[in-house]
């Protein structure tokens, strides 16, 4: 899948530059070896494309339910679920894929007893039919749900009827929807990548050419600031959760 460009302001492309020589290094500068392009691409992307795993945007939506069913991810952005369950829908009208369940959830409504307006405790007792018949649907029913990854689809079986409530894990490319008590470490992050990158370059070019670059300095800071940025952010991490 294409990825979309990254939309970044330059304060943030000038900070993530930091650790390499900004200001007095800038993107102008003949000698240096990336664009900005490049460093969106290269440095930018994986690390919000990073951030937004541990860390998604939520995005919630109904889809009604019966039987089998696929439901295909929404959009491009969206590349997982933290949650989906199933609301069975109003007893009015409603079935289920089981006639015996069905058999037993059918009642019908009675009016006052023998005339009168006393229904000798017939409401208490048909609330606790009622009561009896929601546990018998409850034990004998079934949601299933499976995520397919690879086709970007949810499929699942349900046997009782029911509206599904999904929660999408989304991504974006708009860098301002980072939150801002997160954008120190997606900057650092990205600082890793960038450093990396620089350090393999260099490390390649001291081969073959009369300079001596210390390349090494850039990898190891370059994995210094990635430990500590996804040792901190797996702290964090939260279960899927996938039930009905």
């Amino acid at each position: 899948m294409i990825q979309p460009p990254i939309d970044i302001d330059e304060q943030y492309i000038n900070e993530i530059l930091r650790p390499v020589g900004y200001p007095v290094l800038t993107l102008d500068d003949d000698d240096f070896e990336l664009s900005e392009e490049d460093i969106k691409t290269l440095c930018v992307l994986p690390a919000m494309r990073e951030y937004f795993r541990w860390f998604p945007l939520i995005e919630e939506a109904n889809y009604t339910i019966s039987g089998e069913f696929s439901v295909d991810f929404p959009d491009s952005f969206v590349f997982g679920v933290t949650d989906a369950r199933l609301n069975r829908l109003p007893r009015g009208g409603s079935t289920t894929n089981n006639p015996f369940v069905n058999e037993r959830f059918f009642s019908q409504s009675r009016a006052g007893a023998y005339g009168t307006k006393n229904d000798y405790d017939l409401t208490i007792a048909r609330i606790y039919e009622r009561y009896e018949k929601q546990s018998f649907v409850n034990v004998n029913s079934a949601f299933a749900v499976r995520l397919d990854q690879n086709n970007r689809r949810l499929h699942g079986y349900t046997t009782i009827s029911g509206e599904m409530l999904v929660t999408w894990a989304r991504w974006d490319n708009q860098f301002s929807k980072i939150p801002y008590n997160k954008l120190d470490e997606v900057i650092k992050l990205s600082q890793s990548y960038l450093l990396e990158t620089l350090g393999m370059i260099r490390g390649q070019m001291n081969q073959g050419l009369d300079v001596d670059y210390n390349y090494q300095l850039f990898l190891d800071k370059a994995e210094t600031l990635k430990e500590e940025i996804l040792s901190n952010w797996k702290a964090h991490t939260k279960p899927i959760v996938l039930r009905g």
